[in-house]
């Protein structure tokens, strides 16, 4: 499966907590819920976005989504702050300058929010010194797990995982525009996957290529490995490109995993998505063949993840 082949391809992870009595926080712990956050860049500015499915409102949540500002979008509610009234969002600035880094999810749970990333060891100095910054700069932050991706362990990601995000995972061929799907000429068997895995404001991914591969890259592409082969570069993907945010709302599409493959003529895309998310996606797909002939999406499989998918 593409989840697992792309989640592979780098070997070291590490697992951050912070918590500073923020009211998000307040919320979470009150109702002993966790929802999953995704931040958006515009530039200089972030803003974080919580999401609350609808079908987990009651009376007395309603009222504190209100207090919030909350927006129902779909079948969520969103909840939004800016990074001057949440200084933890700024740390996201110091790990997009570390070239390897993927963000995988981040998460607001009993209170406490974790953020979770992959990274290739030969950027385990520039990671470890953006960490110590981390520690140092926020008295809330802490450093829950840095080392080797593939250890598990036993219930090694329990404390942060949130098994709502995993609800089901979809496989889609996409067949458009050579521009968008590869255009950057990458060899068929390339593995490609955004350093956010939802829509994020920011066009950045890395590309994992197949053994033996012979390619030029682009200007202003950086390589991170020789062996395997891995370029971090500019691309906009898909998911990004036919699932804008809406721009009176700017709240990202959130999916748990997103990574494409290339093939000879289109290109393969898997997404692991919230449960609260499939029918929307599903519903996206069919609105963007209609209004674009030159696109067409093919669905390959819908399955739940296996539970092991949370120890990923």
């Amino acid at each position: 499966m593409l989840y697992e082949e792309i989640t592979s391809k780098l070997d070291f992870r590490v697992v951050l907590r912070y918590s500073d009595n923020h009211p998000s926080e307040q919320f979470s712990e009150r109702f002993s819920i966790g929802l999953p956050l995704a931040v958006r860049v515009d530039g200089d500015n972030l803003r974080g976005y919580y999401y609350v499915p609808n079908s987990d409102i009651s009376r007395e949540k309603r009222i504190f989504l209100q207090k919030f500002g909350a927006r129902k979008i779909d079948d969520v509610h969103t909840i939004s702050f800016k990074s001057e009234s949440f200084s933890v969002l700024n740390v996201f600035k110091d790990f997009l300058l570390v070239p390897s880094l993927v963000f995988d999810t981040f998460t607001l749970k009993n209170g406490k929010h974790f953020l979770t990333m992959r990274f290739h060891v030969s950027d385990l100095k520039s990671l470890s010194d953006t960490v110590i910054k981390f520690v140092s700069d926020y008295e809330g932050g802490k450093i829950e797990y840095l080392g080797d991706n593939s250890y598990h362990g036993p219930a090694f990601s329990s404390r942060w995982s949130l098994p709502d995000l995993f609800g089901a995972r979809i496989n889609i061929s996409i067949r458009c525009n050579n521009d968008i799907t590869n255009e950057h000429n990458l060899p068929p068997g390339t593995t490609i996957e955004p350093r956010f895995h939802y829509t994020a404001g920011i066009d950045e991914a890395l590309f994992y290529f197949p053994p033996h591969s012979s390619w030029t890259a682009p200007e202003g592409f950086v390589k991170v490995s020789e062996e395997p082969l891995i370029y971090k570069g500019t691309w906009k993907s898909p998911l990004a490109l036919y699932f804008p945010a809406p721009e009176a709302s700017r709240v990202p599409l959130y999916t748990t995993f997103c990574g494409y493959k290339v093939a000879e003529d289109s290109l393969e895309c898997e997404a692991i998505l919230p449960e609260w998310k499939l029918s929307i996606f599903l519903r996206r797909l069919r609105e963007v063949e209609a209004q674009d002939n030159r696109v067409t999406f093919r669905i390959n499989n819908i399955i739940r993840p296996r539970d092991d998918l949370l120890q990923t």
